[in-house]
């Protein structure tokens, strides 16, 4: 799943082992949340492209059940 060279993916399992720890201390206690974390960036870019790409093929933004078109926001 981790793409580089040796030292990037030593790096990557270093953090998620921190992750790891961090989370089994703090309150809740919830460890395996931690595994999420090397998904969390492709659902955060997933969501924004696709609200990106909706908007411009709406030419706008429906909000509170009105529209605000690209020319009125910028």
């Amino acid at each position: 799943f981790i793409f580089g060279s040796a030292i990037v993916r030593l790096m990557a399992g270093i953090v998620l082992l921190t992750h790891i720890g961090y989370m089994a201390v703090i309150p809740p206690n919830k460890w395996w949340y931690a595994f999420m974390i090397p998904f969390a960036g492709f659902f955060m870019a997933y969501t924004t492209l696709r609200a990106t790409y909706i908007t411009l093929k709406q030419g706008g933004i429906y909000w509170r059940e009105s529209f605000y078109s690209l020319d009125m926001l910028n």
